[in-house]
C-alpha cells in the first residue's frame, strides 16, 4: 500500500491554497480585511482575472540548465523582479507581524516594502535585517508629522519612499463596515503612536449619513485628500531617498511622474 498524506498535512502549493488555509486560521474580522476590496469589489475581481489573461510565449533550445532570475532595482540586487508590496497590519495574522514578513523576504532574496499602517514600528522592523527595505508613505494632514516620519525612515536605513497616490479617500470597504473593523487589543498602528487619536481604530464613526469602519474613520481624520503633484515635489525636497509614486494607472499620470523625476 502507498500511504497518501491528507491534504491538511500538505503545505499549500499555490496562492489559492494559501488563501483557503488563511480562511481556516484567521479570525473572521482579519480574513475579511485581507481578502476584501471596496464597494462591489469589481476592481478586485478584475485584478485577479487580468492575471489569468497573461500568457507567456515560450522559446525553446535556449539552454536553461542554469537559470538566473536575479536583477537589480535601484541598485539593490534581488533574486527576481517579484517584490513584496506594502500591506497593512500583519499582526492580524501572526504575533511577529511585519518582522516575520521581512525576515521571509530576506531569506528568499526579495525586497520588502513596509506599510505606514504597520502594526510593528519601522524601527523595530529595521532590526531584523540590513538591507532591501522600502517604506510606503501616506501623506498626513499634519505635514510636520510626515516630515518626522520621513526622518525616522531615513535614520532606520530604508532605501526608498513609496508614496501612495491612489487613495486620497479610502474606498468604502463594505465587509469592514459590516464587521465594525478595528484592531483587537493590544494591536495598534505602531508608526502613528504620537498621534493623539486612537491608533487601534476602535469604533467606526458616522460622517454625515455614512457609517464608517475604524480604518475608514482613521483615513478621514488623519490623511490628506487634497494631495497633488505639488506634494510629491514637497516630499522630494524633504528627503535624499528615491521617491516612487505607487498606484499610477494611466499613461498620462505616468508621463507626469516622469516629468516630476519620480
Amino acid at each position: 500500500y502507498v500511504l497518501v498524506p491528507r491534504m491538511s498535512q500538505i503545505k499549500p502549493l499555490n496562492v489559492s491554497e494559501y488563501e483557503e488555509q488563511a480562511r481556516k486560521v484567521l479570525t473572521h474580522n482579519a480574513f475579511s480585511y485581507y481578502v476584501s476590496g471596496a464597494r462591489d469589489e469589481i476592481t478586485l475581481r478584475e485584478n485577479e482575472d487580468a492575471y489569468k489573461r497573461i500568457f507567456i510565449m515560450p522559446r525553446f533550445l535556449r539552454n536553461v540548465a542554469h537559470v538566473d532570475c536575479s536583477t537589480t532595482i535601484l541598485g539593490e540586487k534581488v533574486s527576481s523582479p517579484i517584490l513584496i508590496a506594502a500591506c497593512a497590519m500583519h499582526k492580524l495574522a501572526t504575533p511577529e507581524g511585519e518582522k516575520a514578513t521581512y525576515r521571509a523576504s530576506q531569506r528568499c532574496g526579495s525586497l520588502f516594502t513596509l506599510s505606514s499602517l504597520s502594526t510593528t514600528s519601522l524601527e523595530e522592523v529595521a532590526t531584523c535585517g540590513p538591507d532591501r527595505r522600502w517604506f510606503q508613505l501616506y501623506i498626513a494632514k499634519d505635514r510636520s508629522f510626515t516630515q518626522r516620519l520621513i526622518k525616522r525612515v531615513e535614520q532606520s536605513g530604508y532605501t526608498a519612499l513609496v508614496v501612495t497616490v491612489d487613495t486620497p479617500i479610502l474606498g468604502v470597504r463594505e465587509r469592514d463596515v459590516r464587521n465594525a473593523f478595528q484592531l483587537p487589543p493590544p494591536l495598534k498602528l505602531a508608526n502613528f503612536e504620537e498621534f493623539s487619536g486612537d491608533t487601534s481604530m476602535a469604533g467606526g464613526t458616522r460622517q454625515g449619513q455614512e457609517q464608517m469602519s475604524g480604518l475608514q474613520a482613521f483615513f478621514y481624520q488623519n490623511l490628506d485628500p487634497s494631495i497633488s503633484w505639488k506634494d510629491i515635489d514637497w516630499i522630494i525636497k524633504q528627503t535624499k531617498l528615491p521617491v516612487l509614486p505607487t498606484g499610477i494607472m494611466s499613461q498620462a499620470d505616468a508621463a507626469l511622474a516622469a516629468q516630476a523625476d519620480v
